[in-house]
């Protein structure tokens, strides 16, 4: 390839197609606003048949601004199978208990993906595959690269890692159709990977150690813009907040692994135990109806703790940045983005001492065992009696932030890329 010749990247955008952002669709969301910005490379996305509709829907709203972009997929779609596993995805638990919309659903789409596939076989048209042939580079920044993709050895393959919890943690087993059981079973020595964290790359390795001869590359992430240029000044408001209420703040989700119950156990010790009256605990996150009715068995301090919710992206920055604290002692993460957005808005954070968070917070928070309660009551009078230390690690948490950025992340990305392109073309 000249060196004025562009690359032609084929990215994978089926993660984009979710109704509500998560950790992972926020990394693909940053690096293809990268991709498109970048005038080395000739950017086309990808989507797999079953997300299609709902990809086509968010470029119709907020991802509007990649609608421009080629939208390539195998000739084998049709709109009205996309349109039976939209309807089954929006009413899933009406089809499940459905037996007969669900054998409908399952029949129509073997009856005519096979019709047409033979159509298109006979008539001898595949745009699809046309399309590959001039395709340097499949860019996946989650799920396995799709089979026909794999068919085409022209085409440079590379993937991101994140974490190995089914591996890790027995409790997070999952069947070998879930994408990231089909991840693991599609990993080699060919393609080239990105892990987000040293961590989660010698973990690949431990489980898989044929990868020892692959191209792992560490890509540390870094906060969407969302969150650290956004402010709200009402978040108060939408969080029925009173204006002096002092307050710590976690955002996780209710998996065992995020010790939300050690923190809240630790929490309701502490200001029993030193008498604190103008503290509450915020705790953001999904499917909270099971925690409400369990923090009424906390009887009295019930009411110094607050469940929220999910929270929006518009109001993360406020959140972070007037909390006395941001505690996040998980047992296990394959990165650990909620501490790392905590410091960038100047939080002070108490993170746990394993897996990759030492990565993400340096000396720049504190570091407890997530299994030791007296660790984090310690921990908590230490940022409540001490208002000069919680300054001093504010200052040290935006500073060590700033060591975080997409655009190191994408250099990193790009250059192996170019790096493996070039070595094609050099043996070439």
């Amino acid at each position: 390839m000249a060196k004025d010749k562009k690359i032609n990247l084929l990215f994978d955008a089926t993660v984009l197609s979710a109704q509500r952002r998560s950790g992972i669709y926020n990394v693909a969301y940053e690096l293809l606003q990268k991709f498109q910005k970048d005038d080395e490379f000739n950017l086309k996305l990808y989507c797999s048949s079953n997300q299609l509709v709902l990809l086509k829907k968010n470029l119709k709203g907020e991802l509007a601004h990649f609608s421009s972009l080629p939208l390539l997929n195998e000739t084998n779609y049709n709109p009205f199978i996309a349109r039976e596993e939209y309807l089954y995805f929006k009413y899933q638990k009406a089809c499940e208990k459905n037996k007969f919309i669900k054998k409908y659903i399952i029949i129509s789409k073997k009856l005519i993906n096979h019709f047409l596939l033979n159509l298109c076989n006979l008539m001898k048209k595949n745009y699809f595959l046309s399309e590959l042939k001039d395709t340097d580079v499949f860019f996946s920044p989650c799920y396995k690269i799709p089979d026909i993709i794999n068919q085409q050895a022209q085409i440079k393959k590379f993937v991101i890692l994140y974490d190995a919890i089914p591996l890790v943690l027995q409790e997070y087993k999952v069947d070998n159709k879930y994408w990231f059981s089909q991840l693991c079973q599609s990993l080699n020595i060919n393609d080239t990977y990105f892990a987000i964290s040293e961590y989660t790359k010698n973990d690949f390795i431990k489980y898989f150690p044929f990868l020892k001869q692959a191209a792992i590359h560490v890509i540390p992430l870094a906060t969407s813009n969302n969150v650290s240029k956004t402010m709200i000044q009402d978040f108060r408001k939408a969080y029925n907040l009173p204006t002096s209420q002092h307050y710590i703040l976690t955002i996780c989700n209710a998996e065992p692994r995020k010790n939300l119950n050690m923190m809240i156990n630790s929490f309701v010790d502490f200001i029993k135990k030193d008498k604190i009256k103008d503290l509450v605990f915020l705790i953001g996150g999904d499917n909270q109806k099971k925690l409400e009715k369990d923090i009424l068995e906390y009887g009295e301090c019930a009411q110094y703790i607050k469940p929220i919710g999910y929270v929006e992206d518009c109001y993360l920055a406020q959140l972070y940045s007037n909390a006395e604290w941001f505690v996040y002692t998980s047992q296990y993460e394959g990165f650990g983005m909620p501490p790392l957005e905590a410091m960038s808005c100047g939080s002070p954070v108490i993170t746990g001492n394993n897996s990759s968070l030492p990565e993400v917070v340096g000396n720049a928070g504190l570091m407890i065992d997530s299994n030791s309660k007296q660790d984090h009551i310690t921990a908590y009078e230490k940022y409540y009696f001490d208002e000069d230390f919680r300054k001093e690690m504010s200052a040290k948490a935006l500073n060590h932030a700033r060591q975080f950025s997409w655009e190191k992340t994408y250099k990193i990305i790009k250059n192996n890329i170019k790096d493996t392109i070039n070595e094609v073309n050099y043996e070439d």
